[in-house]
This record gives structure tokens, sequence and C-alpha cells, in this order.
């Protein structure tokens, strides 16, 4: 098929050149400057290309639906949607086809949207290509295996499992509300362009004095540096950046229509694997389908034939949260656990009626902070691609995921 969009990365619009945000103030940045930003990061960060083929995958639309829904009481339309949620681009795949595509707030077909923390289920799955190639030997090798530097710290012991799943033990406050917590300290490793800055915020939190153990595997705690950690994993090991090595396994073969981008934490230094990812509504999508697909493209398997079903089994600790969680993938339900941070319940009521959502028990997400979402719904074979511009992480009155969870169940109601 001929491209959509634009192969190589664009760039900086006409009207975003006068109000690019500052990059250092990226954990508080407005509704507003997100607006600019999100579709800016490869301009206002250092970046490696996620390079496309010259093969593309067609994605033929097959409708463009509309739906008429009620949230918290109010008749809501797509558009109702998009202006109460700060929504950015919508696309939602049936059976492989567009049933739906909506851009706004200056986006279009060609608009690398930044991925946030999605990128931390891209993240995963170049860990499981990295098994299936014979680069790493086993989901439960110790990470120190292949990042010796962490011999003796907190991450001494733990398995590369119990860093997918963030039940390392090793505390990390990931609080974007207080400017005193790591992740901030993080963030700051992205604005400084040092090369070494990731490896150098491991080695300092895993062994912070007194070192404050708690067993692998015993606790869910969210942690943007595991994500980093598994990112240098898939490098170490393959000797391959993860831009290079997902453009080799997954942007190429399966045929993205267009160059994405992995934000580094400096020109040839430590990728931001826990986020960072720019690309297409329309790439996003497909990276969708690959999951859904089974992670296999055409006769290759580019995952081992048990990843995607360990991946999205959730770690005991998480479902303990109310929070089940795989490998960097969050799943709506399990184990009757309906999930609050996926917007499965109110999270007023956590213990209230869940979203009446088809296939619930087979849906689960790779979530962005400010909105981003890929939703992957294996039973109705669905795939919903959402960007936004939220002014904090939860989103319109604190409900922005269930928000979420009511306009897809809407949709896959629309398309049954």
């Amino acid at each position: 098929m001929s491209r959509i969009a634009r192969r190589d990365l664009t760039s900086v619009l006409t009207q975003d050149q006068v109000v690019l945000p500052k990059p250092e103030d990226q954990l508080r940045w407005t509704t507003a400057e997100k607006f600019v930003a999100h579709r800016n990061m490869h301009h206002l960060f250092p970046r490696d290309v996620i390079s496309a083929g010259e093969h593309v995958r067609p994605l033929e639309t097959a409708a463009n639906i509309d739906v008429s829904y009620t949230y918290q009481g109010k008749p809501l339309t797509l558009d109702g949607y998009f202006d109460d949620n700060q929504a950015t681009g919508l696309i939602m795949l049936k059976g492989g086809k567009i049933v739906l595509e909506k851009y706004a707030h200056g986006n279009d077909a060609s608009t690398r949207w930044a991925s946030r923390s999605m990128a931390k289920s891209f993240t995963s799955t170049l860990v499981g290509a990295a098994i299936q190639d014979g680069a790493i030997d086993a989901v439960d090798d110790p990470v120190s295996k292949y990042v010796p530097e962490l011999k003796d710290s907190l991450y001494d012991g733990v398995s590369l499992r119990q860093v997918l799943q963030m039940v390392s033990g090793v505390p990390f406050i990931e609080d974007y509300k207080d400017p005193n917590a790591d992740v901030y300290a993080l963030q700051a490793c992205t604005v400084r362009r040092e090369i070494g800055s990731f490896l150098r915020l491991l080695n300092k939190v895993a062994n912070r004095v007194p070192k404050q153990r708690t067993p692998p595997g015993s606790v869910f705690y969210y942690s943007s540096l595991d994500s980093i950690l598994c990112g240098i994993v898939v490098e170490r090991a393959t000797g391959k950046r993860p831009a290079a090595y997902l453009s080799e396994k997954i942007w190429k073969p399966f045929g993205m229509e267009a160059d994405g981008f992995w934000n580094t934490e400096a020109d040839g230094g430590t990728t931001f694997t826990a986020s960072g990812i720019g690309a297409t509504l329309r790439d996003y999508a497909r990276f969708g389908q690959f999951i859904l697909e089974g992670g296999s493209i055409g006769t290759t398997q580019v995952l081992p034939s048990w990843w995607l079903s360990e991946a999205t089994k959730p770690s005991e600790a998480s479902l303990k949260e109310r929070a089940p969680y795989g490998f960097q993938w969050w799943l709506h339900v399990a184990q009757d656990v309906n999930s609050v941070r996926a917007g499965a319940v109110d999270p007023g009521t956590p213990f209230g009626d869940p979203v009446p959502l088809r296939g619930a028990g087979s849906m689960f997400y790779a979530l962005g902070n400010a909105g981003q979402s890929i939703s992957i719904n294996s039973t109705e074979g669905i795939v919903i691609v959402k960007w936004a511009a939220w002014s904090d992480s939860q989103g319109p009155n604190g409900r922005g995921r269930h928000a979420d969870a009511t306009l897809f169940a809407a949709l896959m109601d629309a398309v049954a």
C-alpha cells in the first residue's frame, strides 16, 4: 500500500516553533504544553531512529464509527469524549481493519506522539525477542548476569522476571507530585545529556545506605528504574541498541509505515526504555496487532510461543495491590480482581461494579502517563490506541482510565 504518513521523522510544525516547552520541565508540563511537546519529543530530547522498511502492512479502513453513550450521568459522543478528556488521537482495529480513526489538536497521520510509559510494554517485548533469539538464556536469569555492575547491590539476586513484573524489591519513589521523588532524578538523566546517567542512577538507588531490602517478588512497586534496567539487559545481551533491535525484529518485518524514534539519555547513550518512544497512531496500532496475533510475523515466531501467556499473567504481589500486572503489561481483570489502574472500576468505588466490557478477561494494556494507551482484546480481536494530554497522571477528576474503559466498552458494543 502507499504510505499515508511521511516515512521520515517530522520537522517542528510552524505553530509549535515559538511555544516548545522546556525539556527540564517535562514532569510539570501543562495540558497546553503537552499538546505541543508530545509531538516534538524527537526535537526536545536525544533519540535513536526506529527505521521502517520498504514493506508497509496495509490497514484497510472498513468504517469510521461514532458512538453515543453515558458517563457519570452525562451523554457523550466521540467529540464530547475528546473535549472532556484532552484526547488527541484515537484508532480502533477490528480484525486488523480500521473501524475508527480520529485526530485532534493539530495532530494527523504523520504525527509521532509520545508513548510515555507505553514504551515499557515495547521493552518487555524486546526481552521476549531476545530470549527467542537465544541472546538471553531465560526469563529467570539474574539481572546481574547481564549487568555485573549491579552485583552486591539490592539488584543482586533479583531475576529478570521480577524486574519485568516490578517486584524487584528495590525501593524507587515514582511520585510525580513530589519534586524530591526518585522519578525526578530519573527525569534529570534525560536532560543532562551525559552518557552513563541511567546506570549511575541505578547504582545509586540500589546501593543506598542503609540498604533497605524487600524480598524480591513480595511487593509490587511501580518503578521506571526497573524498566530502564530491562532495556540495559536487552542491549547488553543482543549487542544492539533497543531502537535498532525493535526495527530489526518488528518495525520492518511487520510493515510499520513510518520511522519512529526512541529517546536516549544522550547521543549514543542508554535508551530511555521506561518511556520515550514516538510513533504514528497507525504504527502503534500495528504494534498492538502484532501482539494480538501472538508475536509472530508470517511463519516467523518473533517471541517464544509461551511468552504472551506469561507476559499477561499477573504477579501475586500486583493482585494484592488490586493492580494486576504482568511483564510491563496492565491487565483489565485477573482472578476476580478488577484493576483500578486500568480503569476496570471507578477509583472512587474500587470494590464496586466493573465497566461491562466485552472480553474483559482477555483485555490488557500498555499505559502511559497523561492518558496514553494501547488496549488489546484478544477475545474480540480488537486493538485500540489512544493519545491524550492529561494535566496529571490520573486524568480528569482522577477518573481518566475509567472514562476510557467506559468509552472502549461502547466502541466494542458498536462493532460487535
